[in-house]
């Protein structure tokens, strides 16, 4: 299966939670996580995007970002 990353997860990483099953890993990010935690095969990390992220270049098969960009402030 693939490893995935979903940015901007959100704290009930509900499309993590559906492809669980269909992954080899599933990795979640966002900054509204109270903790880094694991369950099963699926990673959870707090963390804000403006750092780098924690992952060498090609680590994943696919990255998604669902209804993240309408919560971003434009500045």
């Amino acid at each position: 299966g693939d490893i995935v990353l979903d940015i901007g997860c959100g704290i009930q990483a509900l499309f993590l939670k559906q492809i669980q099953s269909k992954v080899s890993q599933g990795y979640g990010i966002d900054y509204d996580i109270s903790r880094n935690y694991e369950t099963g095969n699926l990673h959870f990390i707090k963390m804000r995007f403006e750092n780098s992220l924690p992952f060498t270049d090609s680590y994943f098969d696919k990255i998604t970002l669902l209804a993240v960009l309408e919560h971003i402030d434009p500045q």
